[in-house]
């Protein structure tokens, strides 16, 4: 991947984030849905958030991280081509897909070690990519206890359900009868003995600006960028979407300068999601 790589369990990073906000003072409300939200016609007034509960929220920003089929997205304008002049468009050299698929599983490290050569998988700190015909596969530790294993779909005619994270419960013999195959034996091993199973689909939409005109909404994470759920990049590019909107809006001093920020940081993020994009279109394509 060009550059160093951890592989966490999504608690424990969900954990950390959640203590440093609380250090700082953030007030964090669970079990709200949000609803709508509202953009005022005049620019001077405040944008408002409503949810499920009833309750309003106001404020000069909304930050909307609202995942990758993200309903605040179009509040944004969306580039209907997302190509620049010095980049190659992937369906130049790739078969077009209107949605990527996905699934994750997760396997309990303690079950692997019941298998001699499943045992090799669990001890071992090791990324492993199984190629197959129309999809491939990577597996790794997550911590002590949970292992990974997420595929990857390149064929356009695989159809599969999107699930909400986390109230959506799979019929998991239904999965496994799905995603069984004529693969490595260790890894349709794994695909037996998984204990839970998430499938994603999402459309890789590009996005020429990650805000609204007005710059009151402005988009981070998944819901920005076309980055392959359960892959190398999406929770990383989250991640810097923070730091750079962190370290611009260190340095405001007015009101005023809000725009410019924003400006620069949809320059500074748009070349290198876009990159991290066709990346992820080309493994996507090889790999499978």
């Amino acid at each position: 991947m060009g550059s160093a790589c951890y592989r966490i369990p999504y608690q424990t990073l969900w954990s950390h984030l959640f203590d440093q906000c609380s250090s700082c003072g953030v007030d964090v409300i669970f079990d709200i849905h949000v609803e709508k939200i509202v953009i005022p016609q005049v620019e001077s007034q405040r944008p408002k958030v409503l949810s499920n509960t009833g309750n309003q929220f106001y404020g000069d920003l909304v930050f909307a991280a609202d995942g990758h089929n993200s309903a605040t997205r179009e509040l944004v304008i969306v580039n209907d081509d997302g190509s620049d002049d010095d980049s190659i468009r992937e369906s130049e050299i790739f078969p077009k897909l209107d949605h990527w698929n996905s699934c994750r599983m997760t396997i309990s490290i303690a079950n692997m070690r019941l298998d001699p050569n499943l045992k090799l998988l669990a001890e071992g700190n090791w990324w492993t990519v199984w190629m197959c015909n129309g999809c491939f596969f990577t597996g790794g530790k997550e911590g002590e206890d949970q292992y990974g294993l997420n595929v990857y779909f390149s064929n356009p005619q695989v159809k599969i359900h999107n699930m909400e994270w986390p109230t959506e419960v799979c019929d998991s013999a239904k999965l496994k009868k799905a995603y069984q195959g004529e693969y490595e034996p260790n890894l349709q091993k794994l695909i037996e003995i998984a204990q839970s199973f998430h499938s994603s689909t999402q459309k890789p939409d590009v996005l020429s600006t990650f805000t609204n005109e007005n710059y009151q909404v402005i988009l981070i994470g998944d819901a920005a960028h076309a980055a392959m759920i359960n892959g190398s990049h999406n929770a990383a590019l989250a991640v810097e979407d923070a730091f750079v909107l962190g370290y611009l809006f260190s340095r405001l001093a007015s009101k005023e300068q809000i725009s410019v920020f924003l400006n620069g940081y949809n320059q500074i993020r748009s070349k290198r999601t876009k990159m991290i994009r066709e990346s992820d279109f080309a493994l996507l394509h090889t790999l499978s």
